[in-house]
């Protein structure tokens, strides 16, 4: 499109025009535009060829192509030439193309809709010169190919106009009309594209009664979107009070918008619709008012309610809620009658309460009945009329302030962004719509409240909550399995083929992506298999089962029910041996952390503050400002300047590893880090320096960093340099350091280093190849060179924020950190009465094998991993009551990991053992190589508090998720309680994943008691513990001549026993004293301490 604007705009000042395209169709078209050259848009050596063979230079350059196309268009430029960049991918910095051709006038990248949004003056100017330009018969308007979302059709629907643009052979526009829900409605396909620009008009007037309460001025804010030019609010009063004066959607409402010819007038008039007379008067009014706006919609948003039980009904309550809601609709529509109003819409605000009923609300569940009676019996008419029995709006209406209550009763709140759009869907479809529903329900806690279920919600609720297979046809279900399997076989390779355009049979074996499916080709196949087989599939099933053959096979298991639902696990795998399946105990913990984090104390603190430990790049790192650029294809930029930072990663106490200045100078700080962390976990596990010489102990440490190699310390080389980078060091130095025999390697498996290092731990001791281990992660962001390469890859999210589950979810922000664990053998433990924190129960790492792409996630090989490791643990999946998830917070490994949680851990749980899922990284970010450890310290400290910290940025579910109504699971938003999942124990079992971004997988499963925050404190911490056991110190002060004024003041503040005896010797001295003793002892300021020092010399 913008190239045969720009074709125009050359040819009527007189320029000569080269052009690119890609088809020899659409190079036809170019030349018979006048276009002087044609030459390719995909093969650069053919471009620059060509250009070469014109012999001339170009003045001019608009650009949209990238890679080689770039330098051989600056190279076949004039001197003073101007350049100007319209592409968003791979575009050159003006340092590169000056470098190229610095005799260019001007060279220049121009993003059309940022500048839109920034100046809209300038684009409202640059569209009335393109408007001129129009009219005058300077340009004409480009090819256009135009389609109606509104429409199923083949030809003319929304469908056909991804399918147009996909075969990209158009020429011009490819143009989407989104019909105005306030339209007049048509009958069929063919009256609505018969229908001429005035039938689709929207210059009538809309009432809304209840108009200046919460829902009606919502609904006003939208008919402005939809088009709407003058609106009428109803109240009693006619008047906004101040607190809607000043509300930010009423300045929204009346402020006038520059460049707009006609403004949107809101019109406030005073109506009691419950007086018929005052509606008659009204309507007589906005014809004097408005006469060539007719008023064309009602929308009836009046109500009120006084609840009572039945027999507290009396004449006055059910008047007070049927006048305004019953009385006001039936004026309205006998009115309108009487008065012939073209109305194309007569909505009523009606209520879920008239389909359900509700305790204390018969006579508003009566009103609300009355109105779809009323809509019913005008469509018999042939009036418009619709009905929406809403559920309760959670941001506006009246049912706002009890959004706590609805989750108990199994029903969900309307948000405003769904409300609203349903009712412009069921608007735009008002010749088929007539009573509606909108509310969704948690089927079986709803269904709870029934002693006998009525048969309409037995049928509503079987075919919600039956499953992905729901919809299948009895005479697919009724198949033996050798037919079905050909059905489905015939049916998913015929839409395979249909959707690639091929004309043979796709092979079956082969990645769906590696054969050509695109996003959009994607969705058409999913949605085309779920319409024919019956299938619910969820929006990840191509990278849950990237080829037809895996397809094919999910399918049939889902017809035939070959999950194993009962318990999610499968019992048919191989037994455990006894030696694989011991219990190991977790002895001590240790972490260094964002957010201040030294201690897995002050890391419970940080996630029960909710704190957000993301900051801006310290300069102590890099200079953000030198590699940052918005712009996500900037050359050796990054579009991200946020990341989670620990605090003094600098700073190091070498004199205490015995490590010389020289070769520390060389070590890579994940060395030094990961030093201190393991020192403390084993302090924490009570084992010192002098015990831990000669064990047979293993070092398994996760670590997928190397950025310490990518600064330049050429100048500083020395012979600690190779061992100071080097990977295998990160582990095999501490080996070194704390004379450690058993196993020492450094783990890489990306994202999953760590806690694939866990698993190498749990094996190796239960194998007896050491009697122990100790297991951590490190990751250090030394340098900016991995911002860089994440954001041309867009895996970091722009505002830097990880949304894990969420809706808004874009991506992750990275993190830095160390932690540490001591496992031991449970016999161990009780030999060397060491504490036990917690025991691992289970562990299991696999691969995603071929998957859709090396680095795309896959579902079911994620549940192979925890249904393994509950295998070896011996575990239902019931009794897991807590997950921490992987959650890096993407719109697609979102949905992917949850769908495996869901499918081992959903069947058969009960409500009152919902799984709580964490989401670590919304704190600290991604941690990549030390993810998995510190999201097994989380793990452990919230099975410890019995208590699961928030998910920081969850608003709203992430739309790709498919939960299931059966799966009861709590994404917290406040600090949550865990219930255990093993009856009759205090003790909590919690999983923890860890997933590779080349398809390594890892899942630990732990079991802890729950203590309360003392006993956690002592136990975490040895210092404290150890120094109560200890023998006391006592202080004996010798008497006059050795007194000074606040001796003892750190006794007397912090030793409950020394403060009570100094209180008690106050209490018998006081009275004796011109002065009290603890004013004596500890003066409150300079002044008095001066004179306190002076009356004890004295």
């Amino acid at each position: 499109g913008v190239g045969l604007a720009a074709i125009q705009y050359c040819k009527a000042v007189g320029a000569n025009v080269y052009g690119t395209a890609g088809s020899q169709h659409k190079q036809d078209f170019l030349r018979q535009q006048g276009v002087h050259l044609v030459t390719s848009s995909r093969d650069a050596s053919q471009f620059q060829a060509d250009m070469h063979k014109a012999n001339s230079k170009m003045n001019v350059v608009l650009n949209c192509l990238i890679e080689d196309f770039i330098p051989f268009s600056l190279d076949a430029m004039a001197p003073k030439g101007r350049f100007m960049e319209l592409g968003k991918r791979g575009i050159w910095s003006k340092e590169e193309v000056l470098a190229r051709r610095p005799d260019l006038a001007m060279y220049e990248a121009i993003a059309v809709d940022h500048m839109m949004e920034q100046d809209p003056k300038w684009f409202g100017a640059m569209l009335d010169r393109v408007r001129g330009l129009v009219d005058s018969g300077k340009i004409k308007p480009i090819p256009l190919h135009t389609f109606d979302m509104s429409t199923a059709d083949n030809v003319t629907g929304g469908i056909a106009a991804f399918r147009f643009m996909q075969r990209a052979q158009h020429i011009g526009k490819v143009i989407i009309q989104i019909p105005s829900a306030i339209a007049p409605p048509h009958t069929d396909d063919a009256q609505r594209h018969e229908a001429t620009p005035a039938d689709r008009q929207t210059d009538g007037c809309y009432v809304i009664t209840g108009g200046l309460g919460g829902l009606g001025l919502l609904v006003a804010d939208w008919l402005v979107d939809e088009g709407a030019k003058h609106i009428v609010l109803l109240s009693r009063r006619g008047k906004p009070p101040p607190s809607i004066e000043t509300s930010a959607i009423w300045q929204k409402l009346t402020a006038p918008v520059p460049h707009r010819k006609t403004n949107v007038q809101v019109h406030c008039m005073p109506c009691d619709v419950s007086d018929r007379q005052a509606c008659a008067d009204l309507l007589d009014k906005l014809r004097a008012k408005l006469p060539s706006h007719p008023v064309k919609g009602i929308f009836h948003a009046a109500g009120a309610i006084d609840d009572a039980k039945v027999i507290n009904q009396t004449r006055d309550r059910i008047e007070a809620v049927y006048l305004p809601k019953v009385m006001g609709a039936m004026h309205l529509h006998e009115l309108s009658v009487d008065t012939k109003l073209p109305l194309g819409h007569f909505v009523m605000f009606s209520s879920v309460a008239s389909l359900f009923g509700n305790f204390g609300q018969s006579n508003y569940s009566a009103a609300n009945s009355c109105l779809d009676a009323l809509t019913e019996y005008r469509r018999s008419k042939k009036l418009a009329a619709q009905s929406i029995q809403w559920g309760p709006w959670t941001e506006h209406g009246m049912a706002a302030d009890f959004k706590s209550h609805l989750d108990k009763v199994g029903m969900r709140g309307v948000t405003n962004d769904l409300g609203l759009r349903v009712l412009g869907d069921v608007m735009r479809h008002s010749e088929r719509v007539g009573v509606t529903c909108c509310q969704a329900l948690k089927w079986h806690t709803f269904l709870s409240k029934y002693d006998v279920i009525p048969p309409f919600y037995e049928t509503v609720a079987s075919a919600a909550t039956g499953g992905a297979a729901a919809g299948v046809s009895a005479e697919l279900r009724n198949m033996d399995a050798a037919a079905l399997k050909e059905h489905i076989h015939k049916t998913v390779v015929e839409t395979a083929a249909t959707v690639l355009g091929m004309t043979e049979a796709p092979p079956l074996d082969s990645p769906l992506q590696e054969l050509g499916i695109d996003s959009l080709g994607a969705v058409e196949f999913r949605n085309a298999l779920s319409s024919k087989i019956g299938v619910k599939l969820p929006a990840t099933t191509l990278f849950d089962y990237p080829t037809l053959n895996a397809i094919i096979g999910f399918i049939c298991s889902e017809i035939s029910g070959g999950i194993d639902e009962a318990a999610g696990v499968d019992d048919t795998g191989v037994p455990v041996p006894v030696a694989m399946s011991e219990s190991l105990a977790v002895v001590g913990v240790s972490c260094r952390l964002p957010g201040g984090v030294t201690t897995p104390s002050s890391f419970w603190s940080m996630l029960m503050n909710r704190t957000d430990c993301v900051d801006e790049v310290p300069l102590t790192r890099w200079n953000v400002d030198e590699v940052y650029d918005a712009d996500p294809d900037a050359k050796g930029k990054c579009y991200t300047r946020k990341a989670a930072f620990m605090d003094a990663a600098d700073m190091f106490d070498n004199a205490f590893f015995n490590i010389g200045p020289a070769e520390v100078q060389s070590m890579d700080p994940q060395q030094r880090l990961m030093l201190e962390v393991g020192y403390e976990a084993f302090h924490s596990a009570g084992l010192s320096r002098e015990k831990l010489i000669g064990q047979d102990l293993a070092v398994f440490i996760g670590c997928c960093n190397q950025d310490w190699n990518f600064i330049d310390l050429s100048d500083k080389s020395s012979s600690y340099s190779g061992t100071g980078g080097a990977s295998s060091i990160v582990s095999n130095r501490l080996s070194y350091v704390f004379g450690l025999k058993g196993p020492s390697m450094t783990i890489d498996t990306a994202c999953s280093s760590s806690l694939v290092a866990m698993d190498a731990a749990v094996k190796n001791t239960r194998m007896g190849v050491c009697r122990g281990a100790l297991v951590g992660g490190v990751n250090l962001m030394l340098s900016p060179h991995l911002f860089i390469a994440f954001s041309k890859a867009r895996m970091l999210s722009p505002d830097c924020k990880c949304k894990t589950f969420d809706a808004k979810a874009n991506g992750y922000v990275r993190g830095e950190g160390a932690g540490a664990v001591v496992l031991r053998r449970a016999s161990d433990v009780e030999a060397m009465k060491l504490q036990r924190i917690a025991t691992v129960l289970g562990s299991s790492v696999n691969h995603d094998g071929r998957s859709a792409s090396l680095t795309a996630p896959n579902g079911p090989a994620q549940q192979e991993a925890i249904k393994s490791a509950l295998n070896q643990a011996g575990l239902k999946p019931s009794a897991v009551s807590y997950i921490e998830t992987h959650g890096t917070g993407t719109s697609l490994g979102d949905p992917i990991e949850f769908g495996a949680l869901q499918a081992v851990f959903g069947p058969g749980r009960s409500d009152n053992n919902p799984l709580v899922l964490g989401a670590l990284k919304t704190n600290i970010g991604h941690l990549e190589g030390s993810a998995g450890i510190s999201g097994l310290v989380n793990l452990i400290m919230t099975l410890l508090h019995s208590r699961a910290a928030p998910n920081l940025h969850f608003t709203q579910l992430n739309p790709y998720i498919s939960m299931n109504e059966t799966f009861p699971v709590v994404f917290p938003t406040e600090p949550v309680p865990l219930v255990s999942g093993l009856p009759g124990k205090d003790r909590m079992v919690g999983g923890v994943s860890s997933f590779g971004f080349g398809g390594a997988n890892a899942h630990i499963l732990v079991e802890a008691k729950a203590l309360s925050a003392a006993q956690i404190d002592e136990m975490l911490n040895k210092d404290k513990a150890s120094a109560a056991l200890q023998n006391k110190i006592g202080f004996m002060f010798t008497g006059q001549g050795s007194q000074y004024v606040d001796m003892g003041r750190k006794l007397y503040d912090n030793e409950k026993v020394f403060r009570e005896c100094i209180d008690q010797c106050a209490t018998i001295l006081d009275p004796l004293l011109p002065v009290p003793l603890t004013g004596i002892l500890y003066p409150k300021n300079d002044k008095e301490k001066i004179k306190m020092q002076e009356m004890i010399d004295q």
